[in-house]
């Protein structure tokens, strides 16, 4: 793990706060590289009724997966104001990285559309960079030309208005964006290590009609080493959106 010392980003009274729709759908490697920053990272378990914080509450907010859809208004409700919740801290110009359902949820709210996929992604997937992310853009030494990830998602995200697209796959083109430079969405899954994908697997077959015949497990097992460069990625996008939050929140 290659954490960079907390005068980096100049951590300060942050408080991040982790929306989770999941119990196997953790921040996991970011919790830690933000907990090395001396940044309290609050868990906020819809999916067991916590309340939504203040946005007055939020200096970094992070959005993770879970295996519903972002339109399943009636069978989760809470997904109505989380997404208004979502929306009034992106307009706050507060930083936000949002992971598989989570970029899902940042796309719908900034006017992008979120459809079924023609063929699910479960895996290692290749990702490369766009022809959008140009050299003098802010960010654009931060995106690798390619990047072998963690993949687990049925739907796919477009990429919605003002917004950079950053990453494709063969399958899905639409991979991440940013927004005003503050907001992140990405498809695949940067924050695992070895250890939380094998909990992933385990847990998401419990919790999904999702068997070890619908994906690739031996050969994510076998290359599970793949999850380094994710998390190599994941400290310097980290870096960069504290680096953009000027605001500074007492805990």
């Amino acid at each position: 793990m290659n954490i960079p010392s907390s005068s980096h980003c100049n951590a300060g009274n942050q408080s991040a706060f982790a929306l989770e729709h999941a119990p196997y759908e953790q921040p996991c490697y970011i919790s830690k590289w933000l907990h090395h920053q001396s940044i309290p990272v609050k868990d906020v378990n819809l999916w067991n009724g916590d309340d939504l914080p203040e946005v007055e509450e939020v200096s970094f907010l992070i959005i993770m997966g879970g295996p519903m859809n972002i339109y399943e208004h009636e069978k989760y409700p809470w997904l109505i104001k989380e997404k208004r919740f979502i929306r009034s801290v992106i307009d706050s110009n507060i930083p936000v990285l949002g992971i598989c359902l989570g970029a899902q949820l940042i796309s719908d709210v900034l006017g992008g559309a979120v459809t079924r996929l023609s063929y699910p992604e479960y895996g290692w997937i290749s990702v490369s960079r766009t022809t959008h992310v140009t050299e003098n853009l802010p960010f654009s030494s931060i995106i690798p030309s390619d990047l072998i990830v963690f993949q687990w998602h049925q739907d796919t995200f477009s990429i919605p208005p003002r917004a950079i697209h950053l990453f494709k796959s063969y399958i899905c083109p639409n991979q991440g964006f940013i927004y005003n430079d503050t907001t992140v969405g990405l498809q695949f899954h940067p924050e695992l290590d070895e250890s939380d994908i094998r909990i992933f697997l385990e847990l998401v077959e419990k919790d999904t009609e999702i068997t070890h015949q619908d994906y690739p497990k031996d050969d994510i097992v076998q290359n599970i080493s793949h999850y380094k460069r994710g998390n190599e990625f994941i400290d310097s996008l980290l870096t960069f959106l504290l680096n953009r939050n000027k605001t500074q929140i007492p805990r």
